[in-house]
């Protein structure tokens, strides 16, 4: 009886932890794609910036 307790235990731990390590991975994708979007943005802006000053 004891056993079967902790075994339960021990898995519900295993799933919780896997379930926050998913979280963890998915939000730091969400930042990096969010990251990688602003990157090109600012990028484009500077080459627009640099053809513009590049006329004067």
């Amino acid at each position: 009886m004891m056993t079967t307790t902790l075994f339960v235990i021990a898995g519900i731990l295993l799933v919780a932890v896997i379930a926050r390590q998913l979280v963890f991975i998915y939000s730091r994708t969400l930042l990096l794609r969010k990251d990688a979007a602003i990157t090109r943005v600012r990028i484009r802006e500077e080459k627009e910036y640099l053809f513009i000053k590049g006329l004067y």
